[in-house]
C-alpha cells in the first residue's frame, strides 16, 4: 500500500491481488469517512483498503485473501541481511 498523505498511520496490510479468477490492479487511494478506499481497473470495484473488502462494483462483498507481512525499519533489515539489493522501477 502507498503511504503517501496517510502517513500519520503506521498500518499496513498485505492482500493477495486475485480475486474472482482474475489478478487486481489497484489505483486511487484516497479517504473517504473516515475509510481508507482503493479502486480495482479490470471491474472497477471499490475496496476497503485495510479490510480487503469490497463495498461497491461488480466485486462487492468480495474479501481479498490476506497475506502474512511484517512492519520493519530499513536499517534493522539492512543490519540483518546486508547483501540486500534494492528494486528501483
Amino acid at each position: 500500500m502507498h503511504r503517501g498523505s496517510f502517513a500519520s498511520s503506521a498500518t499496513g496490510v498485505t492482500f493477495s491481488r486475485k480475486a474472482a479468477g482474475r489478478t487486481l490492479t489497484f489505483t486511487n487511494l484516497r479517504r473517504e469517512q473516515g475509510h481508507l478506499l482503493m479502486d480495482d481497473v479490470e471491474t472497477r470495484s471499490t475496496w476497503r483498503a485495510l479490510s480487503g473488502e469490497a463495498i461497491r462494483g461488480r466485486l462487492a462483498r468480495m474479501r481479498l485473501d490476506r497475506l502474512p507481512s511484517t512492519v520493519g525499519f530499513w536499517f534493522a533489515w539492512k543490519g540483518f541481511y546486508p547483501e540486500t539489493l534494492v528494486w528501483k522501477p
